[in-house]
């Protein structure tokens, strides 16, 4: 295939985009799975177990997808079909992003204070409310990457279309 070099897959910036994906993942596993439990102490608003679980869901599956990208990419000597980064980088990026605006969403109301506790003055809102917004920070970082991803996939998708389309009128011309 005769593709430009940054429309591999193995391109550097490529690279250190699945990188940075995995990285950003890592910190939101811990923070939401402490989340969690700690909302028992603090009054019910549907973040716990309504939004968490799927934010920490997305996260698993981005960090799943970077994760196995990246060791088949550098284990291989053949580039994988771009269309299968487009499918795969769509559903990370729509689902991590879709959940994750929930989650802010939902958390909107505590930014600048603490959650309400369910009993006593010392249930740790405020740390809550802070590591709840790391993760939802740590997961946009993810989800820019992940649109960059998307964006590239689909460029290179083009790209390998129009090459093989361009080689297949070669072919042609030489044999007629």
């Amino acid at each position: 295939m005769n593709n430009p070099y940054y429309a591999d897959d193995c391109h550097k910036a490529i690279i250190g985009l699945r990188i940075l994906s995995i990285i950003t993942t890592l910190p939101v596993f811990p923070a939401l799975a402490w989340t969690i439990p700690a909302h028992a102490k603090v009054m019910n608003d549907g973040i716990s177990w309504g939004v968490n679980p799927w934010v920490l869901a997305g996260g698993a599956f981005t960090f799943l997808w970077s994760a196995t990208v990246l060791v088949l990419r550098l284990a291989m000597n053949k580039p994988i079909h771009p269309g299968v980064y487009v499918g795969f980088d769509l559903t990370s990026f729509g689902f991590l992003t879709a959940v994750t605006i929930v989650m802010a969403l939902f958390m909107e109301p505590f930014f600048g204070s603490e959650y309400s506790c369910l009993r006593g003055r010392e249930c740790g809102g405020l740390v809550l409310a802070r590591v709840e917004w790391y993760a939802a920070i740590m997961s946009f970082i993810c989800c820019a990457s992940q649109a960059i991803l998307f964006i590239w996939a689909c460029w290179a998708t083009d790209k390998h279309r129009k090459s093989k389309k361009h080689a297949a009128r070669k072919e042609q011309a030489i044999a007629a």
